[in-house]
């Protein structure tokens, strides 16, 4: 905010041009003599006459704000870190295949996080003549992106090993190499951007396989490009976010086992006949992803705090 009033005190102080009033009634006339040709019932229409007092503002607002830019170099820079006038990250898809092995479809799209500063850096890296140091903001980006393409890279390795273990035994317990290509098997890396407004960005890797429903997994970054850092729910809902948080997620939880008898918590539904834990409440640490909403919705996995056949578990944090 400090650097949009800083821009708005510089605007405010730049002197306007004589030649501003000349810009207004050029650009007015080229409208009207293209509207000469209009129909007659058209030019009496009341849209008419609104048309032309909106193209007078705005051609006093773009041109005012074109002067600025080209007279004011404090101004530009100014403008340029305000959110939403300034470039943003961008969410880039760096590797994308499909293809099939030893009966294994895989799936997979990669994603890479890019800013300004970033894509700068990896310019400057690749010219070996120059030692380049990475800022702050730049160095959490690279390691999201490492971090990222970690993770895919060992599932990968991982699922594949379990798929060939599991062929083993297959084959050793009986089966045959023609019944274990009638399996459907799929592997598969995807990610969603979940949110993304001015400095916040959201994004959720997911990883899942068909046959080890158990090894589905995924992974959340919520990231202030501004603040340099990775977003928690303590950021998101201040100091009570605990008590915030354990309240809403109790409540949806009794909420849906009522409208759904089969559904239960374990730890807050199961009256504790279960004997699991279960959920008893959230951490700094847990997932979350940020919703179009700008809400957070904490996320728990298949089988964390209820029966497999419920699936993974979400709740928006209101």
């Amino acid at each position: 905010m400090n650097e949009l009033n800083e821009a708005k005190d510089i605007y405010d102080k730049i002197e306007i041009p004589k030649e501003l009033n000349q810009i207004v009634t050029d650009s007015l006339n080229n409208f009207e003599n293209k509207m000469i040709k209009a129909p007659m019932n058209y030019k009496r229409n009341h849209t008419f006459l609104i048309i032309r007092k909106t193209m007078v503002a705005a051609a006093a607002v773009v041109a005012c704000f074109m002067i600025a830019l080209n007279s004011s170099e404090s101004f530009a820079k100014a403008a340029g870190n305000v959110p939403l006038l300034g470039g943003i990250a961008k969410v880039l898809t760096i590797r994308s295949y499909q293809y099939t092995e030893d009966n294994m479809n895989i799936s997979v799209n990669v994603p890479a996080i890019e800013t300004e500063e970033s894509k700068n850096a990896s310019n400057s890296s690749s010219d070996t003549s120059t030692e380049s140091v990475q800022q702050p903001e730049e160095q959490l980006v690279t390691n999201i992106n490492a971090e990222l393409d970690s993770i895919v890279n060992n599932y990968l390795m991982d699922a594949k090993s379990r798929m060939q273990a599991d062929k083993e035994a297959f084959i050793a317990t009986g089966g045959t190499e023609e019944d274990w290509a009638k399996r459907d098997l799929n592997i598969n890396v995807d990610y969603k951007v979940k949110y993304q407004k001015a400095n916040l960005l959201s994004l959720v890797l997911s990883t899942d396989e068909s046959w080890y429903g158990s090894y589905d997994m995924k992974y959340y970054y919520n990231i202030d490009l501004k603040q340099n850092k990775e977003l928690t729910l303590k950021d998101i809902l201040g100091e009570d976010y605990t008590e915030i948080a354990n309240t809403s997620i109790a409540k949806q939880m009794k909420e849906r086992t009522t409208k759904d008898p089969d559904m239960v918590y374990w730890g807050i539904t199961d009256d504790g006949n279960s004997g699991i834990t279960g959920f008893t409440t959230v951490t700094e640490n847990s997932r979350f992803y940020l919703n179009e909403d700008g809400r957070p919705v904490v996320c728990f996995e298949k089988y964390e705090i209820a029966p497999g056949f419920m699936g993974a578990q979400e709740f928006v944090i209101e």
